[in-house]
């Protein structure tokens, strides 16, 4: 089995196919990690031990985690979060400069 990794910013896309999910895979590519970046991802722990200036959890893994909670709890301020999340996505696209 291989996988897919895919790193991206603004101006390139990078990826690479592996034969695992380890962290040595992103030092295979980026011995020093991200210092001067933000690293979104799904939370794996590779992407969370590498060094990055900071950390975000995926808008989609955020959603699926949330619509999860959703289902099996069903509180109302869990859906009151998604609405907010929602309106955020929506205020960020019509204003990205925000």
């Amino acid at each position: 089995m291989y996988y897919n990794w895919v790193w991206q910013n603004q101006k390139i896309t990078f990826i690479a196919c592996e034969s695992s999910k380890g962290k040595k895979n992103i030092y295979k590519h980026f011995k020093h990690g991200f210092p001067n970046a933000i690293l979104i991802s799904d939370r794996h722990a590779a992407h969370l031990s590498t060094p990055s200036k900071g950390y975000q959890i995926c808008w989609a893994h955020l959603m699926r985690h949330l619509n999860y909670l959703t289902e099996s709890e069903d509180n109302p301020w869990l859906h009151k979060l998604i609405d907010i999340y929602r309106t955020a996505k929506k205020i960020k696209k019509e204003k990205p400069e925000w």
